[in-house]
């Protein structure tokens, strides 16, 4: 048996951990822009590692760097060097790859953990083939695996439910500048997770595309202006560093939380 000691009086000072969220949108955008961006303080978890992989296996140059990683994007066409990406455990990188994918100048099959091929995508692939995309199941319909044909987004509208989870709508959204026409996007019903449709708008117009929305039910993406390659900082997630804060509190300790906004 361990005994560990209660601190007092303590004044402690803790990076908030980077944010999941933003890092893993930043290499979706850094990927498509026409150029190189750096990602400065990104979060390097399994997700990412798998997301960074699986940008490698469409084309996008991808290099670690210290604590930054260097992206070099395609343009918003992507050269695949490999005909299946393997998300992993992320359903952030499944849905996203899996609109990703159909700007690619061949077919790729979309794979993960088994899990992950458990949940499922049948109401992205519907949005997606309203937009002239082909999709393919490969096991059960409604889930993964999928074989994405590429060749570009037609455009257009299309209408899907959010009622679920928004990560539809920000797969989407994210490939939408690239598409041959605008694409409008309709939720049928309550959006849920807005906060994160916010996160994903806001990070596209870091990199140089307004999406104009009205009231999350209904999104306008123009195709006119591609994405812009930029260097780009992750904000710290101060939710997660709510353990520290929790800490503080029962020890009586002194904590400062710092990292960028």
């Amino acid at each position: 048996m361990r005994t560990v000691r209660r601190t007092h009086k303590a004044d402690v000072t803790v990076a908030a951990p980077p944010s999941k969220a933003h890092t893993l949108r930043a290499l979706f955008l850094s990927a498509l822009a026409d150029g190189e961006s750096t990602i400065r303080n990104p979060l390097m978890g399994e997700d990412q590692r798998h997301a960074m992989d699986c940008l490698r296996a469409l084309g996008a140059g991808v290099v670690e760097d210290g604590e930054r990683i260097v992206v070099q994007g395609c343009g918003g066409r992507f050269e695949p060097l490999s005909d299946e990406l393997n998300v992993g455990e992320s359903g952030v990188s499944m849905n996203c790859l899996t609109a990703l994918a159909c700007l690619s100048s061949k077919p790729v099959v979309i794979t993960g953990a088994p899990r992950l091929i458990q949940r499922p995508v049948g109401e992205l692939v519907s949005g997606l083939r309203q937009l002239g995309c082909r999709i393919d199941w490969l096991g059960a319909e409604g889930c993964p695996l999928v074989r994405v044909h590429g060749g570009g987004i037609p455009g257009g509208t299309a209408e899907m439910r959010g009622h679920v989870t928004s990560q539809y709508f920000s797969a989407i959204l994210v490939a939408a500048p690239y598409a041959d026409r605008p694409v409008t996007l309709r939720c049928l019903g309550p959006m849920s997770e807005k906060p994160y449709v916010a996160i994903t708008l806001e990070m596209m117009a870091r990199f140089g595309v307004e999406v104009a929305h009205r009231d999350f039910a209904e999104f306008t993406v123009p195709n006119e202006r591609p994405y812009q390659a930029r260097a780009i900082e992750i904000e710290g997630d101060y939710s997660s560093a709510s353990f520290f804060f929790e800490a503080a509190a029962v020890c009586a300790n002194r904590l400062t939380v710092t990292g960028p906004l």
